[in-house]
């Protein structure tokens, strides 16, 4: 589906299927991270995605979801997380926060794979208050041993993003560097999510 999206809009594809400097024992999800990395250089905006993501609206162009102000854009999902398949600007900023993203590689952290530590990132980056607060960095560092805690994580997760947000027509504004769309807003979706009669 991605493939005949991006054709039919001249939008360069790869897939990349090579373990990109891989840690040894890392988790294979953080080359999603080294992707990016890889090829953010070479143009202005990269976006990744994974083998189950399928556009909305085949007849919707990816710039339409684009805005400049920000250097991550990334759409929420139904489960509650921030979908960690974000439009990516080839800024400093940007660079810097993919570097952050995989150091938690480095560090050993991986709970759910990569989509925990994006979530922790995003907050952090966000320097969130409420986020410390609800005591969510206890909980981020308990999931990553107790399959339980993640949901309880989430959870809080959730609270602490509603704190901050505000509801322009397809925008939640967080702060002026990061930027989240609804998850019935989005451009795309897991294929294992729910999607919208008549979307694909």
């Amino acid at each position: 589906a991605m493939s005949c999206y991006c054709a039919s809009h001249g939008y360069p594809f790869y897939i990349e299927t090579a373990r990109l400097h891989a840690v040894t024992g890392s988790n294979v999800h953080f080359n999603k991270v080294r992707a990016l990395m890889k090829y953010l250089r070479f143009f202005q905006w990269v976006l990744f995605v994974d083998g189950d993501v399928v556009p909305h609206n085949r007849s919707m162009q990816l710039t339409d979801w684009l805005d400049d102000r920000f250097h991550f854009i990334s759409n929420e999902r139904i489960n509650g997380e921030s979908w960690p398949n974000p439009f990516v600007r080839n800024t400093t900023a940007s660079h810097v926060m993919l570097q952050q993203w995989m150091n938690y590689s480095y560090a050993g952290v991986e709970t759910n794979g990569d989509n925990g530590p994006y979530l922790d990132l995003l907050m952090r980056y966000a320097d969130e208050p409420e986020y410390e607060r609800a005591g969510c960095p206890a909980l981020f560092a308990s999931a990553a041993t107790d399959k339980k805690a993640y949901p309880k994580w989430i959870d809080c997760y959730q609270r602490a993003l509603r704190g901050r947000r505000e509801f322009p027509p397809h925008w939640k504004w967080y702060r002026p560097q990061v930027g989240f769309m609804r998850a019935s807003e989005a451009w795309a979706n897991s294929c294992y999510e729910w999607l919208l009669p008549g979307d694909v």
